[in-house]
């Protein structure tokens, strides 16, 4: 749903998507959510959604665009072909070496497995498990004129920069409303609510009418509980055995050498269970916005309190950023390696994606979230001590924004379905394995 192909040689892909037309010689094909966009001089396939500016002004490739999307443009008369990534690549182009060839769909190009090591969403590498094939890369201008040209439009000293410690508690409540409201409204049409009880998707359940809710969990799960949020809510229960037999389930739909198995159960529901034409919302990366996860909260920790490793569980245990699944020594040292707190925050999210990367395309699904934002990003960055250790320890930020009515389904600390992805036994190697199936079969 969320693809396109532009290349001059339809032997080097293997299909071409249900909207076609050809252009300066080049064959182009899009999904149904990708949106064709003719001016005088371009034709612009977008797939996506900003929330500032419009499409004209990523045209001139001269601002920070802010959303989460791509563009790819043709000049009608040149055949220059230009575009552009989001700052999370949440959307990712592809190229293949010495050949006209752009697609979002990785099992689309004639290649061969090269490496399957390469797992497709670490933000540092554009190397892919294809022969001769990359990715643009997070925050990308480009332009191809027989040959790739390319730029960052975020320097790598934007997220370390931003540390200015001037807003207040207050003022960032009010600044997260105002970015919220803006964002929701343009994604609110035709769609559905993925939510389960953490603070990031009751957050936006705050911001909507009785809106339409999907959530799941395991009839044995105790430390996460989804209660009925709404009576328009759909509440799917899976026993063990039918949560483990979800990562069989998944097999044909793993398009993508992702290796995040931990999604499985999501991805069924996505797949079978919702309509393909709507639009999915999701608390994706509010963790990383809004500092409430273990990593960070470690930081803290070890900066401004000056807490050993053994010291921190004890310290945190009563607080909702606490999980003793995601705390490791290994991470503690590379947040004393970094030397200085500003440094420790902008290493573990420098190069962190978001997981609709790849949740978006094994589901073919659009997925948005309205906190993979660049003001929001840079949020927490911003803030005075007491604002950062607030939403760290107790999201106390979003707190301040939740419905009353919500209050009493809000778990009480922070989770993420960890108590039905520890079932899985499975390795990595076999989820990459399903890509490398369906690659082969479909070559």
């Amino acid at each position: 749903m969320i693809h396109f192909c532009i290349t001059d040689d339809l032997l080097s892909v293997k299909k071409q998507y249900k909207n076609q037309l050809t252009c300066c010689g080049y064959h182009i094909s899009y999904d149904d959510h990708v949106w064709l966009y003719e001016s005088l001089h371009n034709l612009t396939l977008f797939c996506g959604v900003l929330w500032e500016g419009d499409i004209d002004q990523l045209l001139t490739q001269s601002s920070i665009p802010n959303g989460q999307f791509y563009y790819i443009s043709i000049h009608k008369s040149t055949g220059i072909i230009s575009g552009a990534t989001d700052f999370l690549e949440d959307y990712t182009i592809y190229y293949k070496k010495d050949k006209l060839l752009f697609t979002t769909d990785l099992l689309n190009i004639r290649s061969s497995i090269d490496n399957e090591e390469i797992t497709d969403l670490n933000l540092r590498y554009q190397d892919t498990i294809l022969k001769d094939v990359y990715s643009i890369g997070p925050a990308q201008y480009f332009t191809y004129d027989i040959t790739l040209h390319q730029y960052s439009y975020i320097k790598k000293s934007y997220f370390l920069n931003s540390f200015e410690n001037t807003l207040s508690f207050d003022e960032a409540v009010e600044y997260t409303d105002n970015v919220l409201s803006q964002n929701i409204k343009k994604i609110s049409n035709d769609y559905i609510l993925m939510s389960g009880s953490g603070i990031d998707s009751l957050i936006i359940a705050s911001y909507l009418d009785n809106p339409p809710i999907m959530s799941y969990l395991g009839d044995w799960w105790e430390r996460e509980q989804i209660p009925k949020i709404s009576e328009n809510q759909t509440l799917i229960t899976y026993s063990k055995d039918e949560y483990l037999q979800t990562s069989k389930d998944v097999a044909p739909f793993w398009n993508l050498p992702w290796k995040r198995y931990d999604f499985a159960p999501e991805v069924c529901i996505y797949r079978q269970r919702i309509d393909p034409y709507k639009i999915i919302l999701n608390g994706t990366y509010g963790d990383e916005v809004f500092w409430h996860e273990p990593r960070i909260a470690m930081a803290i920790c070890y900066y401004k309190y000056g807490l050993d490793f053994k010291d921190i569980p004890n310290f945190l245990k009563d607080k909702y950023c606490y999980n003793e699944f995601y705390f490791s020594e290994y991470a503690f040292r590379c947040i004393k390696t970094a030397g200085t707190f500003e440094r420790a925050v902008t290493w573990h999210l420098q190069y962190r994606p978001s997981y609709l990367k790849g949740l978006r395309v094994v589901s073919d699904r659009q997925i948005f979230s309205p906190f993979i934002d660049l003001r929001l990003r840079t949020l927490l960055n911003r803030c005075d001590e007491k604002a950062q250790e607030q939403s760290c320890f107790n999201a106390d930020i979003q707190k301040q924004l939740l419905s009353p009515a919500l209050f009493s389904v809000l778990n009480p600390y922070k989770a993420g379905t960890e108590e039905g992805s520890n079932l899985f036994t499975d390795s990595f190697n076999k989820f990459t394995q399903y890509f490398v199936d369906n690659y082969t079969k479909k070559f």
